[in-house]
């Protein structure tokens, strides 16, 4: 299986190019990032802006960053694409191990969620035997693993 890792793509376009060739161009790609594996996580769009120093001669450009998750195959193709299209000034590709991180916080998140929704079982199981109690009966509960007894003073028999 192919290895997929997080990326954020930095893109500097033609300060000239206007709201149309803008969007074809992100649709280009999309589709080149997504017909290969790829996924976009989100795309920031910065606008045009001026550059600390002059690319290709231009002093601004239309800045737009991607974060993706992409397989390690597909950067190849990626930087020819960038090289060959005239209307990227310049592009950065870095992998972003920190965003790495957070698919294990969130599956540490969801072993969280999972052990408070135990607790929260368990919490409305004590709940119905001390209303159980309240109301003098005897409450059974579904658990029938534990067959030690406790005595009157709590401790086991």
């Amino acid at each position: 299986m192919e290895e997929i890792r997080r990326y954020e793509l930095f893109l500097v376009f033609q300060p000239e190019l206007d709201e149309d060739g803008q969007e074809g161009l992100i649709e280009r790609i999309d589709s080149t990032l997504t017909s290969n594996g790829g996924e976009i996580i989100e795309i920031v769009r910065r606008g045009k802006r001026r550059l600390q120093y002059a690319i290709e001669g231009h002093n601004a450009g239309i800045d737009v960053i991607y974060q993706s998750s992409l397989p390690t195959s597909l950067l190849a193709l990626l930087e020819r694409q960038f090289n060959l299209n005239e209307d990227i000034i310049r592009y950065l590709i870095v992998r972003r191990d920190d965003l790495q991180r957070d698919e294990r916080l969130v599956a540490s998140a969801e072993e969280v969620e999972a052990e408070v929704a135990e607790l929260v079982a368990e919490t409305s199981e004590i709940e119905e035997a001390a209303d159980a109690a309240a109301r003098g009966e005897v409450y059974e509960s579904d658990d029938s693993a534990d067959d030690e007894t406790m005595d009157s003073e709590g401790e086991e028999s």
